[in-house]
């Protein structure tokens, strides 16, 4: 089984409530220790400094993976973002699942590349 879980955006947000986000990853990971752990990050809607804190946060809480995006919002992975989560996470500690208004074979392409190099 897998878990999907998206962090809460607001307290992202909010000055110092960062402990609020990784207590709710931490929560997760201890219910369920066993299940793969995707954290849905939503990049379109974070700073780039609020993207490296959240993949700190996921790192530290024992997440498996970092999704870029529900698809809600109205952009979704870019290769810049694939690029910064991959300089944050190390390989085989916790994988990016990039997701998010791909729509064509090309964007798909350009964005595994990032994701690997």
């Amino acid at each position: 089984m897998r878990l999907i879980w998206l962090i809460n955006i607001g307290a992202l947000k909010e000055a110092g409530a960062y402990m609020v986000v990784l207590n709710d990853i931490k929560h997760v990971r201890a219910v369920c220790p066993k299940q793969i752990l995707k954290v849905i990050i939503e990049t379109a809607l974070l700073t780039k400094e609020e993207k490296i804190q959240v993949c700190k946060l996921a790192l530290q809480a024992q997440a498996d993976f970092i999704n870029t995006s529900t698809g809600f919002a109205k952009i979704g992975a870019k290769v810049k973002d694939v690029k910064l989560i991959r300089s944050i996470i190390f390989k085989g500690e916790m994988y990016i699942k990039v997701s998010g208004k791909i729509k064509t074979k090309a964007q798909a392409i350009k964005l595994y590349a990032s994701k690997n190099k």
